[in-house]
């Protein structure tokens, strides 16, 4: 039997993901700003395109722990009875979300190497 409220959840979760997805794509223009900005390590412009990743790695803490309590869930789950149109719905979920940590990540990577001293 389906259950409606975990398939909400699962949804509240993918949406938290989603809204920190957003602040990151927010945050995302000034922090390539100041990595392009950069200067050599330690001047003022360098420290300034650190502090804009950091604000990203921020921006991004919805994301990432809405990924870290679906991946939660899905173990939770995994040792209970659970449908298995439900169970999917948390893997679908956790999927998405770990696609859009995965990018974020890789974008903070990105920016961090152009600005490598």
């Amino acid at each position: 039997m389906s259950d409606p409220a975990l398939r909400q959840e699962a949804g509240a979760l993918v949406a938290r993901a989603g809204a920190g997805q957003r602040a990151f794509d927010n945050a995302m223009p000034a922090a390539e700003r100041a990595a392009a900005q950069a200067g050599a390590s330690g001047s003022e412009s360098w420290i300034a395109a650190q502090q804009a990743i950091s604000r990203l790695e921020a921006a991004r803490a919805q994301t990432v722990e809405a990924l870290a309590l679906l991946d939660r869930l899905a173990v939770q789950r995994s040792a209970l009875p659970t449908n298995p149109d439900d169970f999917r719905t948390i893997v679908d979920a956790a999927e998405k979300a770990g696609a859009l940590a995965t990018a974020q990540q890789d974008a903070i990577d990105r920016l961090r190497a152009r600005i490598a001293p």
